[in-house]
């Protein structure tokens, strides 16, 4: 089945098609009427109401959003029509294919499929009906924009005129200024400063204004929008919730994981903080048994350079001592030799007995 897709404004008349479907193909957007702005004249000159242009105008953009939401209303229900009527066609040729009613079933068929075309070229030609007001809405539109534009041209120049006048006066006005106590003028320099500083005033004033229509627009059309997606959610809301419940238990479920798991790091955490606690005390205790053992290395380095440095004097008093040792045993010949001195003693006394 082709589903239109191009843009459809409201249907007016007797343009209605009953698709079996809640369509309400029979309201129509209240399209503005060409509106002529009202004028009024003074001697020669024409003047224009502008506020009514530019609320017609936006009328007409309105309306225009109101038609495209409307269109996609419109073919979004259409094409639901024609999926439920498919899925329709196709259990009833089902159900009839297994009572074995071929016949009956042809016939069904044939039916539905008449009954669908004849809807389906009814909804055709309300389409081209409705393609040809567009048409029409938009030559009324694009004149009156033309319109517009052309006098809108008009009043900017004769806008810019008047403004170029009064600030002539303006400039003349202040030039012929004096002061009350010194009775000089203005410079022209202090003039033309002022007008400067006036027009970026002006064109600031003129920037703010565009920025504020445009965010008018945006949130008319934002707004359209929302509307269009809540008319379009009606149906599908239950949908949606049991999509939603499914994604929450999934996520609850991850949640819950992710819990545990955050549970267990922070166990780790508590761990390991106890045991760098532990660790820094045990590194604290060591330092300071580490500065102890440095103070009592210092003092023994200190002890051991200065035996050291003395070592020497005492080896020069241990060999001069040795000296002496040797040169007093010469001296003293038998002298502390205990075995000399008895062996001495019993060959006195063998001499002494030899003798007698």
């Amino acid at each position: 089945m082709l589903i239109p897709s191009s843009p459809t404004p409201s249907v007016h008349g007797e343009s209605e098609v009953k698709l079996g479907v809640d369509v309400p193909l029979t309201e129509t957007a209240t399209q503005p009427e060409p509106q002529q702005a009202r004028t009024r004249s003074a001697g020669n000159a024409v003047v224009i109401d502008r506020e009514e242009i530019i609320a017609s105008i936006r009328a007409s953009l309105d309306d225009n959003e109101k038609l495209k939401a409307r269109n996609v209303i419109l073919q979004n229900q259409l094409g639901e029509y024609f999926r439920r009527k498919r899925s329709d066609e196709n259990a009833q040729a089902g159900g009839t294919s297994s009572t074995g009613d071929n016949t009956l079933s042809n016939t069904g068929g044939g039916k539905g499929g008449a009954d669908i075309g004849n809807r389906y070229n009814a909804a055709l030609t309300t389409l081209q009906t409705l393609h040809a007001n567009l048409a029409t809405l938009r030559g009324t539109h694009d004149k009156q924009s033309a319109d517009y534009h052309e006098k809108l041209t008009l009043k900017r120049a004769e806008a810019a005129a008047k403004e170029g006048e009064f600030r002539a006066y303006k400039r003349s006005v202040a030039l012929a200024a004096e002061n009350s106590r010194t009775g000089k003028g203005i410079q022209v320099k202090a003039v033309e400063a002022l007008e400067a500083g006036e027009e970026r005033k002006d064109a600031e004033v003129v920037e703010v204004r565009l920025e504020n229509i445009k965010l008018r627009n945006r949130l008319r059309r934002s707004e359209a929008l929302l509307r269009q997606k809540e008319e379009l959610a009606d149906g599908l809301h239950l949908i949606d919730f049991e999509q939603l419940k499914i994604e929450n238990s999934t996520y609850t479920s991850k949640i819950e994981s992710r819990n545990e798991s955050l549970l267990t790091l922070r166990k780790k955490i508590t761990t390991i903080v106890q045991v760098l606690t532990h660790v820094k005390e045990k590194l604290w205790h060591t330092q300071l048994v580490a500065r102890d053992l440095e103070a009592k290395l210092a003092e023994l380095d200190e002890d051991v350079l200065r035996r050291r440095d003395a070592l020497p004097g005492r080896k020069a008093v241990r060999d001069a001592l040795r000296k002496e040792n040797a040169e007093l045993r010469r001296r003293a010949g038998l002298l502390g030799e205990k075995g000399l001195l008895r062996d001495f003693e019993h060959r006195v006394v063998r001499s002494e007995l030899w003798s007698d």
